[in-house]
């Protein structure tokens, strides 16, 4: 899933991330990752809901709806 996430971000698509069936150990494996990501592109992580994250790339436009 990591690799996924990544892959989409690296070509500036956004990524939800839905962890709500994830056990709390992979939870926090996957937010680490993408935090990680995301700090050393200047992208942003957002929580959305409990449990959902927006993974956006740097200059990505997502509309809310």
């Amino acid at each position: 899933m990591a690799k996924e996430i990544a892959d989409h971000y690296k070509n500036g698509q956004p990524v939800i991330m839905n962890l709500n069936s994830c056990d709390p150990t992979t939870k926090r494996r996957l937010v680490d990752f993408v935090s990680g990501l995301v700090y050393a592109t200047a992208g942003g992580l957002e929580q959305v809901a409990k449990g959902v994250y927006l993974v956006k790339p740097q200059g990505a436009q997502v509309a809310r709806d």
